[in-house]
């Protein structure tokens, strides 16, 4: 008999334990903030988590001191005292209610209490949620904003008082306990009382590292090995240029290929150390998946070593790439600028980072939502050609921009940020693609489309005709000019440099 389910308790992650337990939803309370001003706002804040996977109605009713500490009438203002509200099946969100202690009320520690009722809207659910509150949450895989949200709650000091009676006799009464201090002249309760979830069942997620070890079979005979570019490459191509043309930009094929081949090369770098297509990898152990499963780099990719089309005329590939700084690739603004001004990233000559030894490994969103994907069926392992471009291509996307911006500096001698400006710049990025806000040139060439560019000629297929492709991208920015800007014009020429270096390896040029 399989074990009931036990969901991830986010409200004990952000109270710290803190709860009461109404049947089907768990509420704390907190005052912020405590200790507040008189004749300033403050807010009552609730967490509350839905135990079942049915969908609820929850009325939350809020009583505040009738007086003040010195008897007075009318000290504190509630804007909503009473509000009804729906949850998903196993939500859990934080509903916000504005309070106001007006000016002259006097000094020491108040009071609230809430009254909660729920019932389910279709019919009774299952309980998901054990009464003491659920299993481990992983933080990991929520979004930057969520987690910067529950980060913030946390810091409010939650209560969960189980007092009997009041306005619905023989229910838990949720009791909030705060501190008022002297403050000056009133203010105004100028904010809406609001609910927003914070957590629902699509942001399941266990931690990876469970995850691998107990899929750990079926990544290294399956799913790592037939991560290649015969396989991969054509079907993200198409993908990508399906997805950008949701967003309002229509790339051209030779520009979909390129974003596809950033994207390959991570998928490559899964499982390194292999001959491939008669080329030895170079070996990136932050994109390495083996040995994150404590194993070597023994596995042997599906379509063996396929000798590829020498393009040159000795029937040789060129030395591997070299790093080096492109002249006059000085620009201004910053990495966050760019997201809303379409501006390039300040850009600091460096000389180009070198993989230093130790390394640690970096977060994969790909490989997260992939170990989803076998927690649902793992036979599709055995198919991910078909699910990678289909399920994981955003997250995989969002470890592509990382990637093209440390291959953008190491190529060019400069410097786009730190890791974590870098990481705050691929959440804007993709929180830009997620809410149909429109591309731009600066948004899709910087830096997804300028890393193709680097790093084409290493991620071709056995059968490709370079030579075709050289064509495209010698005509490729210039069917861009109508989208050059004063804004722009320097990525124009970065650009262009870069696509001039990586044509002139093979005795052409930019025509």
């Amino acid at each position: 008999m399989p074990e009931p389910a036990n969901f991830p308790d986010v409200l004990g992650y952000i109270s710290g334990g803190v709860r009461l337990d109404f049947g089907v939803v768990q509420a704390a309370v907190a005052v912020r903030p405590n200790p507040a001003k008189a004749g300033r706002p403050m807010d009552v804040t609730v967490i509350l988590q839905n135990t079942t996977d049915s969908a609820l109605e929850v009325l939350a009713v809020l009583t505040v001191p009738q007086r003040d500490l010195s008897g007075r009438n009318g000290a504190f203002i509630a804007k909503v005292q009473r509000l009804a509200i729906g949850m998903q099946a196993c939500e859990v969100g934080v509903l916000t209610l504005p309070l106001l202690a007006q000016p002259g009320t006097a000094p020491g520690m108040y009071k609230i209490s809430l009254q909660i009722t729920a019932k389910a809207t279709a019919g009774k659910g299952n309980r998901v949620r054990s009464a003491d509150g659920g299993g481990a949450f992983y933080m990991g895989a929520m979004g930057q904003r969520a987690q910067q949200a529950i980060e913030s709650l946390r810091g409010n000091k939650y209560t969960g008082g189980a007092k009997r009676g009041g306005l619905f006799s023989g229910t838990p009464t949720l009791e909030g306990h705060f501190n008022i201090e002297e403050g000056g002249l009133g203010g105004v309760i100028d904010r809406k009382a609001d609910y927003q979830p914070l957590w629902t069942r699509r942001d399941l997620r266990e931690d990876p590292k469970a995850l691998m070890e107990k899929h750990r079979d079926a990544l290294v005979n399956y799913a790592l090995p037939a991560l290649d570019r015969t396989r991969m490459l054509e079907p993200l191509t198409n993908r990508t240029i399906a997805r950008f043309k949701e967003s309002g930009y229509e790339l051209t094929a030779i520009e979909a290929s390129l974003i596809a081949r950033v994207m390959v090369r991570i998928l490559e770098y899964a499982c390194t150390g292999q001959l491939s297509y008669g080329r030895t990898f170079n070996p990136r152990p932050e994109y390495e998946v083996h040995t994150r499963l404590g194993r070597s780099n023994t596995a042997t990719r599906v379509t063996g070593s396929i000798p590829i089309v020498k393009p040159d005329a000795t029937g040789q590939f060129p030395a591997a790439r070299t790093t080096g700084s492109i002249p006059a690739a000085r620009t201004t603004g910053s990495i966050p600028a760019m997201r809303t001004t379409g501006s390039v990233p300040m850009m600091r000559s460096t000389g180009g980072i070198p993989i230093q030894g130790g390394i640690q490994p970096i977060r994969l969103h790909w490989l997260e939502e992939l170990l989803i994907l076998l927690e649902e069926d793992e036979r599709a392992a055995r198919f991910v050609s078909k699910f990678v471009p289909e399920r994981c291509f955003e997250p995989l996307l969002h470890d592509a921009l990382i990637f093209a911006l440390r291959e953008v500096e190491a190529a060019t001698g400069l410097d786009l940020g730190t890791a974590p400006e870098m990481e705050s710049f691929a959440n804007d990025w993709m929180e830009t693609l997620t809410s149909g806000a429109k591309m731009t040139f600066a948004d899709v060439y910087l830096p997804l489309v300028l890393a193709g560019i680097i790093i084409y000629d290493e991620v071709l297929l056995p059968d490709e005709n370079v030579k075709v492709m050289q064509a495209q991208l010698q005509r490729m920015l210039s069917a861009r000019d109508k989208e050059r800007t004063d804004q722009n014009a320097e990525l124009f020429e970065i650009t262009r440099e870069a696509l001039d270096k990586s044509l002139r390896k093979y005795g052409l040029g930019l025509l």
